[in-house]
């Protein structure tokens, strides 16, 4: 993330705190060699630099959101996610995606999908997290069949859990809730480094964080899309249900250590990452211990998945 780190060393000497400065110096300095959540692990920032560090991160991650929006609407792109959700049909089941991201591209992508979004809040512009989730969200009629059988009828959905937060979740005098409409405050999300794993279990990031592993544990087939297997609060419970022999797919341009271990202990796991072989690329796929190269192609790449996969 290298725009990000220049965006958060502009932040840092804009400021004319010496101690934040020299701190944030000795984490830079590390960046080259354990990436930017390493370094933060290495050396877990003061109270200080990680408020700056969150509000940075918020804003640079905003920016080019609007950006990728703006694109989106005028047709200059395609979000491979929404082609993958149209592979789907999503009324009676609907899909359950969890994403560490704190970016909206996943909503958006539903909704440019015709898809409505069921994001654990109340409401659409301001809402406050729901406690549990309502059964008759997103209903939009029933239907009386002979003898009288009812059937509830409702919209094409996908459901979202954010356990690292969102970038319109915000906390206001110890309320926590959702806007559409961008405020002037730092928006509730949990940035790398070793606070990561104690902030999972603060609101609104726990009841996020047990919805994603209830969801996990329930699966019947998972599938990952650019993960790499590296957080602690989901690790244990996708652990659980590889061992229990559940399917896993995992679509990536590179295979993390965490990711590549998980492949190695179950023949459940199919992993399909980016690789080079006799000087040309393509994908390489690994199921347990065994490996194929397919040369000339992208099926790490959601959007070919999709197009060379899914569709014919």
């Amino acid at each position: 993330m290298p725009s990000l780190e220049a965006a958060i060393n502009d932040a840092v000497s804009a400021i004319s705190f010496e101690q934040i400065r020299s701190e944030w110096e000795k984490i830079a300095s590390k960046i080259p060699s354990l990436s930017l959540e390493g370094a933060l692990f290495d050396h877990p920032p003061s109270d200080e630099l990680e408020i700056l560090i969150q509000s940075t991160v918020g804003s640079f991650i905003n920016k080019h959101e609007k950006i990728i929006l703006r694109d989106l609407l005028f047709g200059k792109k395609v979000l491979r996610f929404s082609r993958f959700l149209k592979r789907f049909s999503a009324s009676t089941k609907p899909l359950r995606v969890i994403t560490t991201n704190y970016d909206r591209l996943v909503e958006i992508g539903a909704n440019l999908a015709n898809l409505s979004v069921d994001n654990g809040f109340s409401r659409e512009i301001v809402g406050s997290m729901k406690s549990r989730s309502q059964k008759y969200d997103h209903m939009k009629g029933v239907k009386l069949e002979a003898g009288k059988r009812i059937t509830y009828l409702f919209e094409d959905r996908i459901l979202v859990a954010k356990p690292h937060g969102s970038l319109d979740w915000y906390s206001v005098n110890g309320n926590q809730f959702r806007t559409t409409i961008e405020i002037d405050q730092t928006p509730l999300i949990i940035t790398p480094g070793t606070k990561k794993y104690r902030a999972g279990y603060d609101q609104p990031f726990d009841r996020q964080r047990e919805l994603a592993n209830q969801w996990i544990d329930s699966a019947q087939k998972l599938m990952f899309i650019g993960y790499g297997f590296n957080d602690d609060h989901l690790e244990t419970h996708i652990r659980q249900r590889a061992s229990a022999g559940v399917p896993i797919l995992s679509l990536a341009r590179s295979i993390t250590p965490k990711a590549e271990d998980l492949a190695n202990q179950t023949e459940a796991m199919t992993v399909l990452y980016l690789a080079e072989k006799d000087g040309g690329e393509g994908t390489q796929w690994k199921m347990g211990s065994d490996l194929v190269f397919l040369p000339g192609k992208c099926w790490w790449d959601l959007g070919s998945f999709v197009t060379e996969v899914l569709e014919p």
